[in-house]
């Protein structure tokens, strides 16, 4: 377990906290297997990884980040969670998300996606090629479709138990 967060480490695991179906999630896991690995395939899943990490469970990152100042600020954040070991870099521009909120407290996130698009099937299949049987995977909707079956089958053929999250699409 890594010592408490600071600054903007600390404001975006409160942001995490705050999400209830998050920390219900997380509890989840935590009690049927502390020990289990979990691979989250790309962009949102970033706090969703710190908190997961936190929670206990080993946790694998994977995403693309690109060559400049976004993806190295990104790798730094999360090198100090011990979660920069799954970040491929790309030629691609780091993937950047704004949320927008109305004045009802309603969101709407604008994200930009190229270096979820550019995620390839075979980074997906690198990526859980290692996973050990009844490991969890949490993928996105965010890959191209051709990456996103590529990680289903891979998920399946090694018996990962697969979650599957839509969004944003």
């Amino acid at each position: 377990m890594v010592g408490a967060p600071q600054g903007s480490q600390r404001r975006a695991v409160d942001r995490v906290r705050t999400a209830s179906s998050r920390r219900a999630f997380a509890r989840r896991v935590h009690h049927h297997a502390p020990r289990a690995q979990v691979s989250l395939l790309q962009r949102e899943p970033v706090e969703g990884a710190l908190l997961l990490a936190r929670a206990g469970p080993a946790v694998t990152l994977v995403a693309r980040i690109g060559h400049d100042r976004e993806g190295s600020f990104v790798r730094a954040r999360l090198a100090a969670e011990n979660l920069a070991a799954g970040l491929i870099e790309g030629t691609e521009p780091t993937d950047r998300s704004l949320i927008l909120l109305d004045r009802a407290g309603e969101n709407c996130i604008v994200s930009t996606a190229a270096a979820a698009r550019a995620m390839t099937p075979a980074d997906a299949e690198r990526a859980l090629a290692d996973a050990p049987a009844g490991a969890l995977l949490l993928l996105q909707g965010n890959l191209v479709f051709e990456t996103t079956r590529a990680a289903l089958q891979a998920g399946l053929a090694r018996r990962l138990i697969i979650i599957f999250n839509p969004a944003p699409v």
